[in-house]
């Protein structure tokens, strides 16, 4: 079986590509996704496999 954990915040968030002859990484920056990382984390403690934040769901309800 495989686990599952996502975790969901809205902002914003800075979108950064680098790229050499040896490597090409895309990641994202910024507080939002650090949040929605802490989020992802709380998934293991509930035994969930998705939780959002309370400013996704008051958008959501």
């Amino acid at each position: 079986m495989v686990a599952v954990g996502i975790g969901i915040h809205t902002g914003e968030a800075a979108y950064c590509r680098l790229e050499t002859n040896q490597l090409k990484q895309t990641t994202v920056l910024g507080d939002t996704v650090n949040v929605a990382a802490r989020i992802e984390e709380l998934t293991k403690h509930y035994t969930v496999d998705v939780l959002c934040s309370d400013e996704v769901y008051q958008v959501l309800k």
